[in-house]
């Protein structure tokens, strides 16, 4: 009971007196730090710098061809914790005064204490992004995985209400995939991870593959959501088209994909398999890959190995691996 107390007694001071508000404070300002270190740390290869790309793309709208950034989503970002801290320090302010004037040493523990946090935090969502050290990578099967499956055929309106039949794309490559414009967190990775891998490819390659993603939400996505969303993304057409059409129809193609959704009730999202179809000049899928760390390698050589056949007649002429 006398421990009880004595944690009820220190809970009381920490957040009543000038511990809580040094701890959000010291914390707030890391964080601002690393808001700072994101928007203007260099692109370059490793870790750090793909980190620091993705996050500008994710969080800012950066498009990593052009440079630019949207800084008025920046301005949002550093002005929410500014407000958080001009909050703390006016209803704190008298015991933060109290503290200041007889004992400037209390400061320390709660301040290192909201450091020591922001780091673990920050340090823990960094280390996401090092991949783990392996000997040797998985070669792709590229072979013995193939497959000959019929995609469904289907015409739909992009995101410039312009219409797209899949059999507009006989003779290319297509990589089609599921995503709808208000996903928070799926959706940007499967994006981003389609444009990545086109971008990996020799120039001389890349247009020869168009992206094609069918809306998850067909009742939800509009025109206007959908080009925001290939904005935000760094994609357009002609390479980049965002489908929607009647429900029913897109509902149509996607369980003919076999594409698994389910709408959240509890956090109002869609919870949906994150897949990649690549369909050969042929206008079969050729292969099906996941969203995975191993799946975006083997997508990467999937990519080249059918960009890099051409057809012949009537017959795919596949490249020598």
């Amino acid at each position: 009971m006398k421990r009880t107390e004595n944690v009820i007694d220190w809970v009381c001071r920490f957040f009543g007196g000038a511990g809580f508000p040094v701890f959000l404070v010291s914390a707030t300002l890391l964080y601002l730090g690393f808001l700072a270190a994101a928007v203007f740390w260099p692109s370059s290869e490793g870790a750090l710098g793909n980190f620091a790309t993705d996050f500008r793309i994710w969080c800012f709208g950066y498009d990593p061809d052009g440079g630019t950034m949207k800084w008025s989503w920046v301005w949002i970002m550093l002005t929410q914790p500014l407000l958080l801290l001009g909050i703390a320090l006016w209803f704190w302010r008298a015991p933060l005064a109290e503290m200041w004037v007889d004992r400037k040493a209390g400061f320390v523990t709660p301040g290192a204490a909201g450091l020591s946090s922001a780091v673990f935090l920050g340090g823990g969502l960094l280390a996401l992004t090092f991949e783990s050290p392996v000997t040797e990578a998985t070669p792709f099967p590229a072979e013995r995985i193939r497959t000959e499956l019929v995609p469904p055929e289907f015409t739909l309106k992009n995101q410039d209400g312009e219409a797209v039949a899949l059999s507009d794309y006989r003779g290319s490559v297509v990589l089609l995939t599921a995503i709808y414009a208000t996903c928070p967190t799926a959706c940007p990775m499967i994006a981003l991870q389609a444009r990545r891998s086109i971008e990996t490819l020799p120039e001389e390659l890349r247009d020869e593959i168009t992206i094609l993603a069918v809306s998850l939400d067909p009742e939800g996505d509009s025109m206007e959501k959908m080009a925001r969303a290939a904005e935000a993304y760094g994609m357009s057409t002609p390479q980049f088209h965002f489908l929607n059409g009647e429900p029913d129809e897109v509902n149509r193609v996607l369980d003919r994909l076999q594409v698994a959704r389910l709408p959240n009730e509890k956090t109002g999202e869609i919870d949906h398999a994150n897949l990649f179809f690549l369909i050969d000049r042929s206008g079969t899928i050729a292969y099906r890959f996941n969203l995975s760390q191993r799946h975006e390698s083997w997508l990467i050589e999937a990519l080249r190995l059918l960009a890099e056949e051409r057809v012949a007649g009537s017959e795919v002429a596949r490249a020598p691996e």
